[in-house]
């Protein structure tokens, strides 16, 4: 019906707004507007899986922000969140790879 699918739009915006407000842009999930958690929630119930990878290189020359801090917000939040760095890679394929393999084991437990 018709309030199915607006809901479902609303979610989509939801999502879209906390993804833009994250770790790329530098900001902590506690940091930005009052509503990005608030946000959050509201596609909590859509949401299984939170996971967020890095190399380990592009940690060390980042552009702002904290991903652990933010993972540790999205938990405290009540959201199975889960953060993976892949030792001595940076944006590369062996980081995407590892990445992919820890992210399977969890996706399929």
């Amino acid at each position: 019906d018709g309030d199915g699918l607006a809901a479902d739009e609303g979610a989509d915006a939801a999502r879209q707004e906390v993804a833009g407000q994250g770790c790329d842009e530098g900001r902590n999930l506690q940091a930005v507007d009052g509503s990005a958690l608030e946000q959050a929630q509201a596609i909590k119930g859509s949401n299984k899986l939170i996971f967020v990878s890095y190399g380990s290189r592009e940690l060390e020359n980042r552009r702002g922000g904290n991903p652990a801090e933010d993972i540790k917000a999205l938990r405290e939040a009540g959201f199975n969140a889960h953060f993976y760095v892949s030792e001595n890679t940076a944006h590369e394929w062996q980081s995407w790879r590892r990445s992919l393999h820890e992210f399977a084991q969890l996706l399929f437990k």
